[in-house]
């Protein structure tokens, strides 16, 4: 019968540094121990909170419960947000109010340029048929009617009714360094004149209850003024003017509003005191000259342009045709200068390009609407601008080849005056005049 030696398991012994990282206590074994020994879990509290057991080098886990060495850690409750999402919570919640009650103040809010609210119209009637169009010197007079449909109590802090020109024009500045450009729109107010009210059918300036009220104005332009010109595209110069009504209301979250009324101002030039014949020629590299001649270089908007035309073709080189170009050229001061094409027409075809020598007495339409060639200073209270406007016609031969078209450039001055001439017998010789007006 074999021996039988018992030994006792010794109690393993921890080793553990306070004053260390918090890492899971060491456990030590006697070299002794050849039963099975009491496995103690270690836990780790900064991984994944589930309790490890160790086992002896035998391999076989200890019948008895493991001691578990667990130090709790407080969760903070996912369904409590912390203060900063709270805080941005509550910021997006005040930038959707603010978004609702812009909305509704602008529903509240006339715009600038309907004739037609929902509650109130606004309209100027201009006096003489509803005349619109007006030369320097004429009187501008009409009345301002406003409506009040809903309001029982419309509420004004003032009403001003002003007549103003306005000038237009934008600039291109480089941003950064990939070549792109910035486009800057300027608004040079160089006229305005304040218009007389004469009355207001209401005791009450500040309340205007349920019905219609009118105001009549009334201003001459009594100062040289340059034309009245559309924009001829989204970004070119323009000149314009209008009656502008303003209403300023007393309440805070009431936005003032007003409303402009387009008129067209026409400067009444007279005829230039020297006009002179004008001639031009030039050659191409293909031996086509060219010469171009002018009785004069003024004329009326809405009248005609007479010239000749001679073509000298010594060695038959391909002539496709003629045409004219009309360019408007502003001169914004020292800023820029801008040229825009306003008519482009073709004067001749050639069925049989092979031409030798060619002569044409040509007319040209100038249109009505053209404004008239000036010069003239706009001031207003942040700036003082040279701004010149003038014209330049380019007869343009189209000859066939690369780089080989002749362009005779002519100047040209537009006047606003209506030409008329009349014969006048005389005893010693015919005259010829020209009335303007």
């Amino acid at each position: 019968m074999a021996n039988i030696y018992h030994y006792q398991s010794p109690q393993p012994t921890v080793n553990y540094n306070p004053y260390q990282s918090p890492q899971p206590p060491t456990v030590s074994y006697s070299p002794m121990d050849y039963q099975s020994q009491q496995p103690t879990a270690s836990y780790n509290p900064y991984q994944n909170p589930q309790p490890t057991v160790n086992y002896n080098s035998t391999g076989y886990q200890s019948p008895h419960s493991p001691t578990v060495n667990y130090n709790p850690i407080v969760y903070q409750s996912r369904l409590c947000p912390p203060k900063r999402k709270r805080n941005v919570l509550l910021t997006i919640i005040v930038i959707i109010g603010v978004f609702f009650a812009m909305a509704a103040f602008r529903r509240n809010s006339k715009d600038t340029n309907d004739n037609k609210a929902e509650d109130y119209l606004l309209i100027c009637r201009f006096d003489n048929q509803n005349k619109t169009q007006y030369w320097s010197g004429d009187n501008v007079s009409g009345t301002i009617e406003f409506i009040n449909n809903n309001y029982p109590e419309f509420k004004l802090r003032s009403l001003n009714i002003t007549l103003v020109g306005m000038f237009v024009y934008t600039t291109s500045s480089k941003t950064g360094n990939k070549g792109l450009s910035k486009k800057t729109k300027h608004e040079v107010s160089f006229f305005e004149k304040d218009l007389i009210v004469q009355s207001i059918n209401n005791e009450n300036q500040f309340v205007l209850p349920l019905g219609n009220y009118t105001w009549s104005f009334s201003s001459r332009l009594d100062q040289p003024l340059p034309p009245s010109i559309e924009q001829f595209k989204t970004s070119t110069p323009s000149i314009r003017y209008f009656v502008r009504v303003k209403v300023v209301r007393p309440e805070w979250y009431k936005r003032d509003f007003y409303k402009e009324f387009r008129i067209i101002v026409r400067d009444n030039s007279s005829w230039p005191a020297n006009v002179t014949r004008f001639e031009k020629q030039s050659e191409s590299q293909r031996g086509v000259l060219a010469r171009v001649k002018f009785a004069k270089t003024v004329v009326a908007a809405g009248n005609k342009l007479s010239f000749d035309v001679d073509l000298h073709n010594s060695q038959s080189a391909s002539v496709r045709g003629i045409s004219a170009i009309l360019t408007q050229i502003w001169k914004i001061g020292q800023i820029k200068t801008e040229r825009l094409e306003l008519l482009d027409t073709e004067l001749e075809k050639f069925i049989s390009s092979s031409i030798e020598n060619f002569h044409k007495t040509f007319e040209l339409n100038v249109p009505e609407t053209i404004p008239a060639t000036f010069s003239s200073y706009l001031n207003s209270s942040s700036t003082r601008i040279l701004l010149n406007i003038h014209y330049e016609l380019t007869i343009k031969v189209d000859i066939d080849g690369i780089f080989v078209d002749i362009n005779l450039e002519v100047p040209l001055v537009i006047i606003n005056a209506i030409e008329k001439k009349t014969r006048q017998m005389l005893s010693s010789s015919n005259t010829q005049s020209l009335l303007l007006y």
